[in-house]
């Protein structure tokens, strides 16, 4: 059960209007039935209120325009809220900026995008409205989609053990990229755990053994073929920024670049372990 209300909530502020407005228009352009201020509850009487709700038969999408500040974990147990009344709620958000930009293992679940002050969703090169219109006219997808193919740029530092001679590759990043979703790139550092097996079921055994660059000190790798230990450098922070590509020149390092269509099993590694993000079709 869901019912409209006309009450603007006290101490709102204009760009809180402004946003729901533009939603409330945007969403009506695009041939929604949509209401600001929707109170509604779930089966079990947890009561949630949206900004704007579309309806269209028996689906329901919320936008929720958060202006104030939110706890991840917070936001998340709204979301859980919305779903057990059947309602899918899109999260305009005007904070956590940095954790929005980059992928969220949890984007599937809790939607949510950055919003600027001038109401523009930079990570799709949107504004509110072309958005709000996007998202309802399913022109917005997650990156990486099961079955899409990606362009793998995968940068190591060659080593060779002391010990027993062999060769192998110490993993520096991944980047993830598609042609289709030009606004999506993901950053998979060496340092993530399983980065190497996940590197190496994708690129295969010619190019050698992989190693994860170790995350934490001491920072000791160890070989493959004999497991001789080795110290690594720290990993730099910079080297996860694609724009920065002197950064690499400065080390010895090897690229290589492969499309491919991640399998089930690489693409859940991926999701799970850097999460996704939002792109346009």
């Amino acid at each position: 059960m869901a019912r409209a209300a006309n009450v603007e909530h006290a101490g709102e502020t204009e760009w809180h209007r402004l946003a729901k407005t533009e939603v409330l228009h945007a969403a009506r352009a695009a041939g929604r039935p949509a209401e600001l201020e929707v109170s509604g509850q779930t089966p079990a009487g947890a009561r949630w209120r949206a900004d704007v709700l579309c309806t269209r038969g028996d689906y329901r999408r919320a936008f929720e325009v958060q202006r104030s500040g939110i706890t991840l974990a917070t936001l998340h147990a709204r979301q859980a809220i919305y779903k057990a009344s059947g309602v899918r709620a899109f999260w305009l958000m005007r904070t956590h900026e940095r954790t929005l930009a980059r992928a969220q293992p949890w984007q599937q679940d809790t939607p949510a995008v950055y919003v600027t002050e001038a109401r523009r969703v930079p990570l799709l090169g949107l504004d509110l409205p072309a958005f709000t219109q996007a998202a309802l006219r399913g022109r917005l997808t997650l990156f990486p989609a099961l079955g899409q193919p990606v362009q793998l740029r995968l940068i190591a530092e060659p080593k060779r053990c002391f010990r027993c001679l062999e060769d192998f590759h110490l993993v520096q990043m991944v980047i993830v990229s598609s042609s289709q979703a030009p606004q999506g790139r993901l950053v998979v550092p060496g340092t993530q755990a399983g980065a190497a097996a996940w590197v190496s079921r994708l690129m295969g055994t010619e190019l050698g053994p992989f190693v994860d660059w170790p995350a934490a000190s001491p920072r000791t790798f160890h070989c493959p073929a004999c497991g001789a230990p080795r110290a690594a450098d720290p990993f730099g922070a910079t080297w996860l920024d694609p724009a920065e590509p002197l950064t690499w020149s400065r080390r010895l390092t090897r690229t290589w670049e492969r499309t491919i269509s991640l399998p089930l099993a690489q693409h859940t590694w991926l999701v799970q372990a850097i999460g996704q993000l939002w792109a346009r079709r």
